[in-house]
C-alpha cells in the first residue's frame, strides 16, 4: 500500500466530517478498485455532506461498470439501510449505463434485492427495461409486482396498458392493483369504464380510479365521479374533485353542463364544499393546484377569500390568479366588498389580481388604495394600474408621486413604483401626452424631490418634442435635479446630443457630469466618444470612472471597430484604481482579443480586484495562445483573483492548464476556490 493510499484510508476514517468529505473527492479521481469500494462505502457515512459528496462523485463517473457492480452489491447491505438507500439513489444517477446490470440483478433470489432493483429501474425509466418489468408483473412477491407496475408507469409507454389492465383486474393483492391503476393513469391510455367501476367498491382503490374515469368517453363516468364528489373518504372526494377538473378540460363541449352538475352536487352537500375549500389550505401541495382549478369550475364568489389566502403560497399564486381572472365581471365588485376585511397579505394578492382585470370597479378601488397610508398597498395599487394601462389614473399617480416625494422620509420603492406605472400607462401616445402635461403642470410649484422624480419619469415617457422641458430642468438650481434631467435627456434625444446636455458635461457638480456621461452613452450621438473623451481628464476620479463606463456602454451598442474606445480605455487601465476597474467593466462589454490585450497588463497589478477583473476579461476574450498568461494567477495571494483565473480557464476548456490546477489543489485552503478548482479539473478531465 503506497503512502498516498494510506493517507486516503486514514482520512476516510477521520472523526472530522470535512476531512472525510475531502477524502471522498480524492477517491473520485482514482481508478483503482479499492478507491471505488471506499467511494461506495462513503454512501453510508453518518454525515450528509460526505454522503452528498460521494453521490456527486459517483454521478460524475457516468455509470462505470465497476462502480455499478459495487452499488449493486450495496443493495444487499441489510446492516446499513442508509448506505443501501444511497446506493439505490446512486444507481438512478448512473442512468441508462446501469440498466444492463440492473436487469441481470432483477433475477436475484433475494426478494429485497429484486424490489430495490425494480425501484432503481423505475427511477431511470429506460424503455429498454420494459420487457423484463413486464415479466416481473408475475413475480411471486407482491411488493416486486407492485414495484414493477409503478416502474412501467414511470416509463409511460401506452403499449404496456394491456398487461397493466389485466393486473388491475386479476391480481389478488389490493396494493398491486393500486399500483396498476396508478401506472395506467401515467401511461395515458383510456380504460373502459366497465373495467374501472367495480374497483370503486374498494376504499383503498377508489382515489386511484377517478383519474382514469376522467378520461373515459362513457357518460357513466360522469355519474360515478359526481357521486364520488360527495361520497367516500376525504381523500377520495378530493380525488373526484381533481378528476372533474380533468373531465371538464377533456370535454369542452360539455363544460357548462358538467360545471352546472358539480354546482348542484355541492349545493346539496355544503359540508363537502367547505371541506374542499379547507383543502386549499391544508391539502398536499400536488392536490392544492387541482383544487384551485376545481374552484374555477364551480365559480362561486364565496370561494374568493379562500382562494386569495391560498395564493399567499408562491407555488399557487399564478394558478389562483389565472383561475380567479376567469370568474368574470362580478369579481371586481366582490373584491371591493371584501377589501376592508382582507388581511394585509391577502390584499397584496388582490392587488396583483386587479392588475389582470379591466373593469371600472377595479379601477376605482385601485385609485382609492393609491391614496391610503400604507406604503406596500400603495405600491401594489400603482403596479396594478400600470399593468392595466389605466390612463384615467394619471392624475392620481402624479399626485401620489408628488406627495411621496415631498415626505420627510420618502420611500424610494414607492417613488419607483409610481414612476414605473406612469411609464407603463404612457406607452400609448395619447396617454404619454397626458402624463407629460400633468407633470409639467406641477413642476413650477413642486419641491426638489418631486422635480427629481419628475425628471426620471419624463425620461421614460417624454418624446423628442419634450426635450425642451428637460433642457429647462438642466438649469435647475438643484444638482440632483440637473443630474436626473441629464440622464432623462439622454434617453429622449436618441441619436444626438443636445447642446444643453453637452453643457452639462462641464457642470460645476461632479454628480451632474457623471449623469451627463451616462446620458451621452445612451443618446448614441456619433460624436459621443469625443464628448466622453473630454471627461477622461476630469479633475474628479469619480467622473473619470463614469466616463470609462460610459465608453463601454456607448461602444457595445454600435457596430464597427472599437479603435477609439479601446484607446480611451487603455488610458483608464493605465491610471489604475477605480478608473481602471471601470475600464475593465467596459472592456468586458466591448469584447474581442484587442480588449483582452488592453486588460492584460492588470494581471500583474498589486490590486487583487483589478487582477480578478482582468482575468475575467482575458479569459473570455483572449486568443487561445494568450490564455497561458492566466496560469500564474491561479496561485495569486488573493482568493478572488485565483477563483477568477480558475473559472476563466475552465470556461475556455484550457486542458493544458490541468497541471497548474492540480498543483494548486494540493495547497488550496479557501473553500470557494477549492470547489472552483475541483469543478474545473472535472470539466477539463472530461
Amino acid at each position: 500500500m503506497d503512502r498516498e493510499f494510506e493517507d486516503l484510508v486514514r482520512d476516510l476514517r477521520a472523526d472530522d466530517d470535512e476531512v472525510r468529505r475531502l477524502a471522498v473527492e480524492r477517491c473520485a479521481v482514482g481508478e483503482s478498485a479499492e478507491a471505488t469500494e471506499m467511494l461506495v462505502s462513503a454512501l453510508g457515512d453518518p454525515s450528509w455532506r460526505v454522503r452528498k459528496a460521494a453521490l456527486e462523485r459517483i454521478a460524475a463517473l457516468r455509470g462505470r461498470a465497476d462502480v455499478v457492480e459495487a452499488l449493486l452489491a450495496a443493495l444487499a447491505d441489510g446492516d446499513n439501510p442508509g448506505r443501501r438507500n444511497a446506493a439505490l439513489e446512486a444507481l438512478m444517477h448512473c442512468g441508462e449505463h446501469a440498466v444492463p446490470a440492473l436487469l441481470r440483478a432483477s433475477e436475484d433470489p433475494d426478494v429485497d434485492v429484486r424490489k430495490q432493483v425494480v425501484d432503481a429501474l423505475a427511477g431511470i425509466a429506460e424503455p429498454a427495461s420494459r420487457a423484463r418489468l413486464g415479466e416481473l408483473l408475475a413475480d411471486e412477491d407482491p411488493n416486486v409486482r407492485g414495484a414493477a407496475a409503478d416502474a412501467l408507469g414511470a416509463i409511460g409507454d401506452p403499449a404496456d396498458a394491456p398487461v397493466l389492465r389485466e393486473l388491475q383486474q386479476r391480481d389478488d393483492e389490493r396494493l398491486v392493483r393500486l399500483s396498476a391503476l396508478r401506472a395506467l393513469a401515467r401511461v395515458g391510455v383510456a380504460v373502459p369504464a366497465a373495467e374501472l367501476l367495480p374497483a370503486l367498491d374498494d376504499g383503498l382503490l377508489r382515489a386511484a380510479v377517478y383519474p382514469l374515469l376522467a378520461a373515459c368517453d362513457d357518460t357513466r363516468a360522469d355519474e360515478a365521479i359526481l357521486k364520488g364528489l360527495v361520497d367516500g373518504t376525504r381523500s377520495s372526494r378530493r380525488a373526484a374533485a381533481l378528476a372533474l377538473v380533468d373531465r371538464v378540460a377533456a370535454h369542452g363541449d360539455r363544460e357548462e353542463a358538467l360545471a352546472l352538475a358539480v354546482r348542484e352536487c355541492l349545493d346539496g352537500a355544503p359540508e363537502v364544499y367547505t371541506e374542499l375549500l379547507e383543502g386549499l389550505r391544508d391539502a398536499p401541495a400536488a392536490s392544492r393546484i387541482g383544487l384551485v382549478q376545481f374552484m374555477g369550475v364551480v365559480r362561486r364568489m364565496d370561494s374568493v377569500v379562500a382562494m386569495i389566502s391560498a395564493a399567499t403560497d408562491e407555488a399557487l399564486e399564478e394558478a389562483v390568479l389565472a383561475t380567479l381572472e376567469g370568474f368574470g365581471p362580478g369579481l371586481e365588485a366582490e373584491l371591493a366588498r371584501l377589501w376592508p376585511e382582507l388581511p394585509a397579505r391577502e390584499r397584496g394578492t388582490a392587488l396583483r389580481l386587479l392588475g389582470q382585470t379591466s373593469g371600472a370597479e377595479g379601477s376605482a378601488l385601485l385609485r382609492r388604495v393609491l391614496g391610503c397610508s400604507l406604503t406596500d398597498e400603495r405600491i401594489g395599487a400603482a403596479q396594478a394600474l400600470g399593468a392595466r394601462g389605466d390612463a384615467k389614473a394619471i392624475p392620481d399617480l402624479v399626485r401620489a408621486l408628488e406627495e411621496a416625494a415631498e415626505k420627510e422620509e420618502a420611500d424610494p420603492d414607492l417613488g419607483e413604483a409610481l414612476g414605473d406605472a406612469l411609464g407603463a400607462i404612457s406607452q400609448e401616445p395619447e396617454a404619454a401626452r397626458a402624463a407629460v402635461a400633468r407633470l409639467a403642470e406641477r413642476l413650477p410649484s413642486a419641491g426638489e424631490a418631486f422635480r427629481v422624480e419628475a425628471a426620471h419619469v419624463l425620461g421614460e415617457v417624454a418624446g423628442e418634442e419634450d426635450a425642451g422641458q428637460l433642457a429647462f430642468l438642466l438649469s435647475d438650481p438643484s444638482g440632483r435635479v440637473r443630474r436626473a434631467a441629464a440622464a432623462a435627456l439622454g434617453r429622449v434625444a436618441r441619436g444626438r446630443t443636445p447642446e444643453a446636455l453637452r453643457l452639462a458635461l462641464a457642470d460645476e457638480s461632479p454628480a451632474v457630469r457623471i449623469g451627463a456621461a451616462a446620458a451621452v452613452a445612451a443618446s448614441g450621438d456619433p460624436r459621443g466618444l469625443d464628448d466622453l473623451g473630454s471627461l477622461a481628464g476630469d479633475e474628479d476620479e469619480r467622473v473619470r470612472a463614469a466616463a470609462m463606463r460610459a465608453v463601454g456602454k456607448y461602444t457595445a451598442e454600435r457596430p464597427g471597430p472599437p479603435t477609439v474606445a479601446l484607446a480611451l480605455l487603455a488610458t483608464g487601465v493605465a491610471e489604475g484604481g477605480a478608473v481602471a476597474l471601470a475600464s475593465l467593466e467596459s472592456l468586458a462589454l466591448v469584447g474581442g482579443s484587442d480588449a483582452a490585450h488592453v486588460a492584460a497588463p492588470l494581471l500583474e497589478d498589486d490590486d487583487a480586484e483589478l487582477v480578478a477583473g482582468a482575468a475575467a476579461v482575458v479569459g473570455r476574450n483572449a486568443e487561445e495562445s494568450a490564455l497561458a498568461s492566466l496560469f500564474p494567477v491561479v496561485s495569486h495571494p488573493h482568493w478572488s483573483a485565483r477563483a477568477a483565473a480558475v473559472q476563466a480557464l475552465a470556461e475556455r476548456g484550457v486542458e493544458r492548464a490541468l497541471p497548474a490546477l492540480l498543483r494548486r489543489l494540493d495547497d488550496e485552503s479557501d473553500e470557494f476556490v477549492r470547489e472552483a478548482l475541483l469543478a474545473a479539473i472535472r470539466r477539463l478531465e472530461r
